[in-house]
């Protein structure tokens, strides 16, 4: 899941796409997350970026047959975002000083509330 910060999670898409594969008989995995935000970060891009890591979280944590969350990489130091996409980055829930971001204290957070 390679996602864009200012577009929202399309929660339903999301989910009508969990119960077709469990119609299959087989479970999901949320893998690869990482949701890039267009340069120049602004409080605004990054509040965007929270709630598309939180309203993921959310899904999968609420779907019985969704089995993990991963993130693509953990820092964006070594993101390969602004490599493919010229003029976005801080894609990954640690900054590039390995520091924790809104996004990784917001899904701690929820993980401690389950």
């Amino acid at each position: 899941m390679h996602l864009m910060a200012q577009c929202a999670v399309d929660e339903k898409a999301v989910r009508d796409n969990i119960k077709r594969f469990n119609g299959l008989g087989l479970f999901v995995s949320f893998t690869e997350i990482d949701i890039r935000i267009e340069s120049p970060l602004t409080e605004l891009k990054e509040n965007e970026q929270v709630n598309a890591y939180k309203k993921l979280m959310e899904i999968a944590m609420s779907e019985n047959k969704a089995h993990s969350y991963i993130v693509w990489g953990y820092t964006d130091t070594r993101s390969w975002i602004p490599g493919f996409f010229p003029g976005f980055g801080n894609a990954n829930i640690f900054d590039k000083n390995g520091k924790p971001k809104a996004a990784y204290k917001a899904l701690a957070e929820m993980i401690k509330g389950h």
